[in-house]
C-alpha cells in the first residue's frame, strides 16, 4: 500500500466571502464544493480545488464568524506549499498578488505569500511526472496557475519522534534533501496521538495542540518525508518552531489529509492503530471517507479516500453552484440555508464579460 500524497488541507477563516473572493479569484482555485460542517452546521465548510476537483489540489476551510486569528506553533502546519512551472509563473503571481494587495517574497524558484489572514504559501517552481491539478480562470493561463500541492511545513522540535509512525505505519520515505527557499534547521513534537480520540473533535475550531516540555526537545534539523503513490507523491516537512505558542484560530491549518486507494483505508487505519496512534473510526463524509489522528508532533492527520468525490451531488459543470447538503442533513436544508450568509463566487461575473 502506498499514499497518493496530499489529499487535501483544511484551515479555519473568519470571513467566508473574503475567502472566496482570495482563493477563487485572487488564487484562481474553482470553488467546487459550498457545504457546512458537518458536526456545526450553522457554518459553511468551503472546498476549492482545480477544475474537476481532484485531490491533490484541494483546500478547504471552516467558517468560524468572528473568530481570532491564530498563530502556527509547535505541533502545527505553518506553510501549504504548491507547486508552479517556473520563473515566468513566479513573476505573473508576484504581480498578481501586488496589484490585489497582498505582499509577497521572492527567491529563486520559489514565492511565499499570506492569506489576508496570516495563513502563509509558498509557490516551488517544481520538476515532476506528476498530473497538473490546474482550476480555469479567464485572468491566468494554464500553464502559471497553481499546479496543485507539493507539500506541508509543520513545527517540531523533534522530527525523529515522528519518524516512527511516517515511514513505518505510513510508508513516507525520508526526503531530507528537500530544500527550499528559506530551509530551516529543525521541528518539535507534542503530546502523543492519543490526544485525539473524538469523532467529531476534526470540525471543531478550538483544538490547540498541546505544549511541548521544551526542555526535552533535541535539537535535530529540519527533516523531510514524501508519501508517493502509483500516480501523485506530496512532501511533509518539519522546521524549528517559533517561541511563542501556537494558537488555534482563524488563518490556521486544522489538519492536513493524505490520499488513500477507498479499498486500502482500512488496512491503513490498521497500520496507524498498531503504531501506537488512536485513529478515529472511519467517518462518512459522503465525498470521501476519513480517518483521524495526531501524529506523535501533534499535527492533525486525515487519511481520506480518493472518491466518491464532489460529483456524486452535483454536475461536474455546475460544481459549487449551489449550498450542498449531504443526506443526512438535506431535511434541514430550510432550516440550515438561513443561517448562512449568501456568498458571491467570482465565477459568477465570467458570463458578464
Amino acid at each position: 500500500m502506498k499514499l497518493e500524497g496530499i489529499h487535501h488541507v483544511t484551515a479555519i477563516t473568519a470571513d467566508a466571502q473574503r475567502n472566496v473572493d482570495f482563493y477563487a479569484g485572487v488564487l484562481g482555485l474553482r470553488l467546487v464544493k459550498k457545504s457546512v460542517n458537518q458536526d456545526y452546521t450553522s457554518v459553511y465548510h468551503l472546498f476549492y480545488a482545480d477544475e474537476t476537483g481532484d485531490p491533490g489540489s484541494d483546500i478547504t476551510f471552516f467558517e468560524y464568524p468572528g473568530l481570532a486569528k491564530g498563530r502556527a506553533g509547535a505541533g502545527m502546519v505553518h506553510r501549504i506549499v504548491w507547486r508552479a512551472t517556473g520563473e515566468e509563473a513566479l513573476d505573473f503571481w508576484q504581480a498578481r498578488l501586488s496589484e490585489h494587495g497582498y505582499e509577497s517574497s521572492r527567491a529563486v524558484g520559489s514565492l511565499t505569500f499570506h492569506d489576508f489572514e496570516g495563513l502563509e504559501h509558498e509557490l516551488l517552481v517544481v520538476e515532476t511526472t506528476d498530473e497538473p491539478l490546474v482550476a480555469q480562470h479567464p485572468d491566468i493561463p494554464a500553464e502559471l496557475a497553481l499546479q496543485g500541492f507539493h507539500a506541508v511545513r509543520a513545527y517540531t522540535h523533534d522530527p525523529g519522534r515522528s519518524r516512527p509512525l511516517l515511514e513505518d505505519a505510513l510508508g513516507f520515505e525520508s526526503a531530507d534533501q528537500f530544500e527550499s527557499a528559506d530551509q530551516a534547521e529543525s521541528a518539535d513534537p507534542s503530546e502523543s496521538a492519543d490526544q485525539f480520540e473524538s469523532a467529531d473533535l476534526p470540525e471543531s475550531a478550538d483544538q490547540t495542540p498541546p505544549t511541548t516540555d521544551r526542555t526535552q526537545a533535541s535539537q535535530a534539523t529540519a527533516a523531510a518525508w514524501e508519501a508517493r503513490g502509483a500516480h501523485r507523491g506530496g512532501y511533509y516537512i518539519y522546521d524549528a518552531p517559533p517561541e511563542e505558542r501556537g494558537v488555534q484560530g482563524a488563518g490556521t491549518v486544522h489538519h492536513v489529509a493524505w490520499a488513500s486507494r477507498p479499498d486500502e483505508q482500512a488496512g491503513w487505519r490498521e497500520k496507524v492503530v498498531q503504531a501506537g496512534a488512536h485513529p478515529t473510526p472511519v467517518i462518512d463524509r459522503y465525498y470521501f471517507r476519513s480517518v483521524y489522528f495526531r501524529e506523535p508532533s501533534g499535527v492533525l492527520f486525515e487519511i481520506a479516500t480518493i472518491g466518491p468525490g464532489f460529483t456524486v451531488d452535483e454536475p461536474l459543470e455546475r460544481l459549487g453552484d449551489k449550498l450542498s447538503l449531504t443526506p443526512q442533513f438535506e431535511h434541514l436544508r430550510d432550516q440550515i440555508e438561513p443561517t448562512l450568509t449568501p456568498l458571491r463566487n467570482p465565477r459568477e461575473s465570467w458570463a458578464r464579460r
